[in-house]
């Protein structure tokens, strides 16, 4: 797969984005308060004020005719076309708040937005994810067409473009399919995101290399790519105590399992694992569904000491996620919440665009892969 990009700094383009981050300040103290949920809400209902105007003036407009005659019937033109417009806004209020925010100056640094060209809604989120966390960039940079992706993003970033038009990630998606041995599917499906991560951190390049223990005896090592907790119980506890569960739980046949770390890892992996197959024990069919329950998440995560030969505790700060809508892996939309600096932006294909802080602190209850950094 080749990937070729080519953009330069470009100074007057620069100037112009400082002159429109001034204008877009005053307007992001504005609207910035609201979430996305109440900007659509709020297209939505201008579009319906809008419907309302054109009847009550196309009601108005007929009723003249009787009083000064069918030359009033001219006013019922422009009610017409109020109308239209009041029924085009009501009738895409999500796509009119994209368009709106992707309208917004490029800001330095920002994640630039991905063209899905095959149901890769799945691909795009997780290398999102994993293009904007750096501790992953070394493995990613030992496949080739890994290393050509960070290449083509990090140009087209640089050159203040908001979308890769010229990154093909569906040519790395043939790419995963061929190394996967069809697992992967090169077909215009929807696949589980977890995949990704799977591929690149299998065996030897796993992340985690835990020292596991069975009822206490010999340790033995465990590799993983991700730290994946379980979503069974019912109530669900918080996320803390979830990820804590992982470290320390009871297999299905009474087995004590409990893993620990030399030392606390950089980073953190973690899959809220929504996703499930299980045997119907009447019809013996398989049943595959997700857990859409949303999660006690909060920002900040601690690795609690008794996991860690060291025994240093560590805290964490989740600064991206991925969340998959729909009822099952195989069908449904993945978007992205990504923290550069200060931001919280929003990722979903090419579409890309700053939000508040309590926005994606409130998206967190629906995720599926997060990362957290250690906090400094």
């Amino acid at each position: 797969m080749a990937i070729s990009t080519v953009v330069s700094q470009n100074p007057i383009q620069n100037c112009l984005n400082d002159i429109q981050h001034r204008f877009y300040s005053v307007q992001e103290k504005i609207c910035g308060l609201c979430s996305t949920d109440s900007k659509v809400y709020a297209f939505l209902v201008i579009g319906r004020v809008l419907q309302a105007a054109a009847l009550v003036s196309l009601a108005a407009s007929i009723a003249f005719t009787f009083m000064v005659g069918p030359v009033s019937l001219i006013a019922s033109i422009p009610a017409i076309a109020l109308g239209i417009l009041g029924t085009y806004i009501a009738g895409n209020p999500q796509e009119l708040n994209d368009l709106l925010q992707m309208s917004r100056p490029f800001v330095p640094g920002q994640p630039v937005g991905l063209i899905n060209s095959g149901n890769n809604c799945w691909l795009n989120s997780s290398l999102q994810l994993l293009v904007n966390s750096p501790s992953f960039h070394r493995r990613m940079r030992q496949i080739p067409e890994f290393s050509q992706f960070l290449d083509a993003y990090t140009t087209t970033r640089s050159g203040y473009q908001k979308v890769a038009s010229n990154i093909d990630t569906h040519a790395i998606r043939q790419f995963l399919s061929r190394e996967t041995a069809g697992q992967i599917t090169t077909s215009h499906t929807q696949e589980d995101s977890a995949q990704l991560f799977e591929f690149l951190f299998q065996g030897p390049n796993a992340i985690y290399q835990f020292e596991q223990r069975l009822d206490g005896g010999v340790p033995a090592l465990r590799r993983e790519p991700m730290i994946q907790i379980d979503l069974s119980p019912h109530p669900l506890p918080n996320f803390q105590q979830l990820f804590n569960n992982y470290f320390d739980y009871r297999s299905n046949i009474g087995q004590h399992i409990q893993l620990f770390l030399e030392q606390a890892p950089d980073d953190l992996l973690i899959q809220a694992k929504r996703f499930y197959q299980q045997i119907d024990p009447t019809s013996g069919a398989l049943l595959q569904g997700k857990i859409n329950d949303r999660l006690d998440v909060s920002p900040r995560l601690n690795f609690p000491d008794r996991f860690v030969r060291s025994r240093q505790a560590q805290e964490y700060i989740c600064d991206g996620f991925t969340i998959h809508y729909g009822a099952s892996q195989d069908i449904g939309h993945y978007t992205c919440y990504l923290k550069v600096g200060n931001a919280w932006w929003y990722l979903s294909d090419s579409n890309v665009y700053e939000v508040p802080e309590r926005q994606a602190f409130e998206a967190m209850a629906d995720g599926y892969i997060f990362h957290y950094s250690k906090a400094t």
